[in-house]
C-alpha cells in the first residue's frame, strides 16, 4: 500500500479549500471588519457575501497566458503591427470567458495589460461584460485589479467625451449613445452604491472604491503611487510591466467632470457620513484598510470646500482639547496607521485646523510627544502649512528639544530645515544650534554626520532595507548642503579631503551617491573646488556612468563644468567615446549617455560644444 506523501512547511497548513473541489471556490480569505451595529443598520438580519464563482480556465488556457506574458515582457516583436496581431488573440481568447479571466491569477495579469492598451470600443466591451457584477468583481483578489485598471484607462476618454460636449457640465442627464464611457462609470457606481460600506472598507473593494471616488471627483492621481494612499501601486504598475510604451494611455491629471458625476461624489460622501459616530470614525481613521477611504474622503471634501468627516472626527476646533480627544491624537503618533492618517490630513485639511492642532495639542505636550513613532510625520506636515510667524514659534519650541543628532533629531532638523528655507526665519538659530551638537573631534566632518568610523567603513552598495539611519542622515546631509550656505561649503571640503577610492566607493553607494549628486550640482562652487572634484574622477566616467547611484553623479557633473571648464567636459566626452560599447550594454549608460548629448558630439563636435548642456 503506498505511503501518503508527508507535507512539510507551507503544505501542511490548512488549504481554504480543496483542489478536487471544482464547483466551489475559495471562501473569502479576510472577513469584513467593518460592520455596523444592527442599531445603525437597522433591525435587518446582515446578509452574507459569498464569493462569487465563475468558473476555472483550463491548463491550456493558463498555459498560453503565462506565454503571452513570457513574449510580451521579452519585447522582442520586429513591429508594432507584430504586437497588435498578438493583442488581437489575447482579446480574441478572452472573448466571452472575461469573467474567468479576471478571477484567475494568471489571466488577470494578461487582461490588465490589454486594457492599458484598450481602444474605446474594447473597453465598453469589456464593460458589458462586468455590468451587474461589478460589487462581487470589486471584492475579488484579481478582478478588483482590472477593475481599477478599466477605471485608471477611462479617465482619458472622460476627459474627452467633457471636450466635445462641454455642456455636460450644466445638465444632469447623459445619453448613453454620446458619453458612453461617462454612462459606464456612473452604472457602476449605481451598482456599488447599494453596497458601498462593504465595498469601500474590503480589503480588495477599498481600492476599486477609491479608484472611482478619484474619476467621479476628476482628481489627480500620482504617477508615483509608492507613497500614495489614493490610488493601488500595483495597478498602476503594471503599466511599467507592458512592454510598450503606455504613458499617454493613464490620464494621471485632473479633468473638469459632469454635472451628474458632481451629484454622484455628494451622494457617495452623504452616503459613507450618514451613520458614521465619532467613535466610529475614528476606528476607521486608525484601521489599515480603511484609513486611505477616510483621508480621500477628508481631501475631496476640502475641495468642496466642506468639513463633514473632519467635524465627526475632531468635533471640537477651538478652546482646549478634551481628554479622549488628546488620547486618541496620542494614539495616532504611536501607531503606524495612524501617523500617516494624521500626516495626509494635515496636508488636507483648512489652515486654520493646522494651527489649532499645532498650538493647542503639540506645543503643549511637546515634551510627552516628541518621541513617539510617527512625530515626525506630523512635524513634516505643520511645518510646511503654517505661516512664517507660526513656522518661527514651532521651530523654536523644537529646537529647544535638540541636544544631539541621534536619528530622531535628525528627522525633526530636516523637516525644519525644509520649512526655514520656505519661510526665511530661524537660519541662526538652525546654525548656531547645528554646530553646538556636531561632532567636535578631529574626524572629517561629512563622515561625522553620517556615523560612519572611517574610509575603509564605507561600502561600495547600499540596499534600501538597510539601516533606516544612514538614509535620514543622508537625507539630513543633502538638506544642509542645499539650503544652509555656512554648513554646506564645510561638508564640500570634507568631500574633497577622501582619497580617490573613497570617493568612488562614495559614489557607487546606492545611498550616499544622493549626497554626493548635491554636491556635484552645487553651481555656486568656486572654480577651484570643482576642478579638485573633478580630478579623482579622470578615467573612471565610464565605471561610474554604469552604476544605478554613481550615474547620478556623473549626470551632475554637467553642472560642475558647464562654466569655465570645457576642457574637462570634452575629455569627459572622450572617455565616453572609447567606452560607447560598454555604455551601450548598461540600461545607466544609455542614460548617461543621452544627457551628455553625445550623440550630437560624434555627429557634429562644433554644436556639442556650444550647446547649452541637458
Amino acid at each position: 500500500m503506498p505511503k501518503e506523501n508527508k507535507k512539510r512547511g507551507r503544505r501542511l497548513k490548512d488549504k481554504p479549500y480543496k483542489k478536487e473541489d471544482k464547483a466551489v471556490e475559495a471562501p473569502a480569505e479576510v472577513e469584513e471588519k467593518h460592520e455596523f451595529s444592527r442599531e445603525q443598520e437597522g433591525s435587518e438580519e446582515p446578509t452574507p457575501h459569498p464569493q462569487a464563482f465563475y468558473g476555472l480556465l483550463d491548463s491550456t488556457q493558463i498555459e498560453y497566458f503565462t506565454q503571452a506574458t513570457g513574449i510580451i515582457d521579452a519585447n522582442t516583436f520586429s513591429s508594432d503591427e507584430e504586437r497588435d496581431q498578438l493583442y488581437d488573440a489575447l482579446w480574441n481568447e478572452c472573448s466571452g470567458i472575461e469573467l474567468k479571466v479576471v478571477t484567475d491569477p494568471t489571466g488577470s495579469k494578461v487582461f490588465e495589460r490589454l486594457l492599458l492598451v484598450a481602444s474605446k470600443e474594447r473597453l465598453l466591451e469589456t464593460y458589458q461584460a462586468f455590468a451587474s457584477r461589478v460589487a462581487e468583481l470589486a471584492t475579488q483578489r484579481f478582478a478588483s485589479h482590472c477593475l481599477q485598471t478599466w477605471i485608471n484607462r477611462s479617465r482619458a476618454l472622460v476627459d474627452e467625451e467633457m471636450k466635445s460636449n462641454p455642456k455636460l457640465a450644466e445638465v444632469s442627464v447623459v445619453q448613453p449613445e454620446k458619453t458612453p464611457i461617462i454612462s459606464n462609470i456612473l452604472d457602476m457606481y449605481t451598482e456599488i452604491k447599494p453596497e458601498i460600506y462593504r465595498v469601500a472598507f474590503h480589503p480588495f473593494g477599498s481600492h476599486v472604491f477609491r479608484t472611482l471616488l478619484l474619476a467621479l471627483s476628476g482628481t489627480a492621481i500620482e504617477e508615483s503611487t509608492a507613497k500614495s494612499v489614493m490610488s493601488n501601486k500595483k495597478v498602476l504598475g503594471a503599466k511599467k510591466k507592458t512592454a510598450v510604451d503606455n504613458s499617454d494611455k493613464i490620464f494621471y491629471e485632473s479633468y473638469e467632470t459632469p454635472l451628474v458625476f458632481k451629484d454622484a461624489v455628494l451622494d457617495v460622501l452623504a452616503a459613507m457620513l450618514d451613520r458614521l459616530t465619532t467613535d466610529e470614525a475614528r476606528r476607521l481613521a486608525s484601521d489599515p484598510i480603511s484609513s486611505p477611504v477616510v483621508q480621500l474622503i477628508i481631501e475631496i471634501e476640502d475641495s468642496l470646500m466642506r468639513k463633514d468627516m473632519l467635524s465627526i472626527i475632531f468635533p471640537t476646533t477651538s478652546g482646549e482639547l478634551d481628554f479622549i480627544t488628546v488620547s486618541y491624537l496620542e494614539s495616532l503618533l504611536s501607531s503606524s496607521v495612524g501617523c500617516h492618517f494624521l500626516e495626509n490630513i494635515l496636508h488636507s485639511c483648512p489652515i486654520s485646523f493646522v494651527d489649532y492642532l499645532c498650538f493647542s495639542f503639540f506645543v503643549p505636550r511637546l515634551d510627552i510627544v516628541y518621541k513617539a513613532q510617527g512625530f515626525s510625520f506630523a512635524v513634516k506636515a505643520i511645518m510646511e502649512r503654517l505661516n512664517k510667524s507660526n513656522t518661527a514659534a514651532f521651530g523654536k519650541a523644537l529646537l529647544a528639544r535638540v541636544n544631539d543628532l541621534s536619528l530622531p533629531n535628525i528627522i525633526i532638523l530636516n523637516s525644519i530645515i525644509i520649512a526655514i528655507s520656505r519661510h526665511s526665519v530661524l537660519e541662526q538659530e538652525l546654525l548656531q544650534k547645528i554646530t553646538n551638537i556636531s561632532p567636535k573631534d578631529n574626524k572629517n566632518f561629512l563622515l561625522a554626520l553620517l556615523e560612519i568610523d572611517d574610509y575603509e567603513s564605507i561600502t561600495e552598495t547600499q540596499r534600501s532595507r538597510l539601516n533606516d539611519s544612514i538614509k535620514q542622515r543622508s537625507l539630513f546631509v543633502e538638506s544642509l548642503i542645499t539650503h544652509v550656505p555656512e554648513l554646506s561649503t564645510k561638508i564640500v571640503d570634507a568631500f574633497i579631503q577622501f582619497p580617490e577610492s573613497a570617493k568612488l566607493k562614495f559614489m557607487q553607494n546606492t545611498v550616499f551617491a544622493h549626497v554626493a549628486e548635491s554636491i556635484y550640482k552645487k553651481s555656486d562652487l568656486p572654480l577651484v573646488s570643482r576642478k579638485r572634484l573633478m580630478n579623482d574622477l579622470d578615467g573612471h566616467f565610464v565605471e561610474l556612468s554604469c552604476g544605478a547611484g554613481s550615474s547620478r553623479v556623473v549626470d551632475a557633473c554637467n553642472i560642475t563644468t558647464a562654466q569655465g571648464m570645457n576642457h574637462y567636459r570634452e575629455k569627459i566626452a572622450k572617455e565616453f567615446m572609447a567606452g560607447r560599447e560598454t555604455l551601450m550594454r548598461n540600461p545607466y549608460g544609455k542614460i548617461v549617455w543621452r544627457n551628455w548629448n553625445m550623440d550630437m558630439y560624434k555627429r557634429d563636435f562644433g554644436s556639442w560644444k556650444h550647446n547649452q548642456r541637458r
